[in-house]
């Protein structure tokens, strides 16, 4: 069974185009919580977006990325 074990997100959506954020998982899970706002979706989307490549809904082949002309990236 495969497992990631850390994220890096940069310039997805609300996340820094600029220095990424990494999310390290434990084990055996790993709880993401916080408010409004704050990137919880985004993180999930990013995951699916690292393991399958395909790209939230609605995303119209752009929305998911903070600014086209930047480059962004998923680290695993």
């Amino acid at each position: 069974m495969s497992h990631i074990d850390k994220l890096g997100i940069l310039g997805i959506r609300s996340f820094s185009p600029e220095e990424p954020q990494y999310i390290k998982f434990l084990s055996p899970f790993t709880l993401i919580v916080g408010a409004n706002g704050t990137g919880k979706t985004t993180i999930i989307e990013c995951l699916k977006y690292a393991c399958t490549g395909d790209q939230p809904p609605n995303t119209k082949g752009g929305a998911f990325i903070h600014d086209t002309k930047v480059k962004s990236y998923l680290f695993i």
